[in-house]
């Protein structure tokens, strides 16, 4: 039986995450600023951090930062993960500069799922741009 006044594991985290965010935000109140190093975005996430990307419609995005590093072997950070956990992940998201041929086929050959743009030129047309193309290929 559990024991009456035992936390959850989930709230022990939380707890332990409360004093440092109050910490950042009487600092920003007292200094009136809206910002701090290493910003605490989510109590349940501490670890994710705002990411300035400048992207059209959002400013500001929330992710966990990563590195990923490309050697001759493949993706480093997969066999970091693999290294890590003990198995590969199911699927790997990455930025069109990494979703070379070479990367391609070395998660295929680990059965991993890429999450990416494919390969290649984008389609003449496309559902988004249909009504677009026929209105040009009338007027001209």
């Amino acid at each position: 039986m559990a024991h009456p006044y035992r936390y959850p594991i989930g709230y022990c985290a939380a707890t332990r995450v409360l004093p440092h965010l109050y910490r950042q935000q009487y600092e920003m109140y007292k200094t009136n600023t809206r910002r701090c190093d290493d910003r605490i975005v989510s109590i349940s996430q501490p670890y994710l951090r705002p990411i300035i990307r400048g992207k059209q419609g959002k400013a500001v995005e929330f992710g966990a930062k990563i590195s990923v590093s490309l050697t001759g072997k493949g993706l480093a950070q997969v066999e970091a993960y693999k290294k890590r956990y003990g198995y590969y992940p199911e699927v790997v998201i990455a930025d069109t500069l990494y979703s070379s041929r070479d990367n391609r086929s070395y998660l295929e050959r680990k059965h991993i799922r890429f999450s990416g743009k494919p390969l290649g030129r984008p389609p003449k047309s496309t559902p988004e741009n249909k009504d677009e193309i026929s209105s040009v290929r009338q007027f001209s």
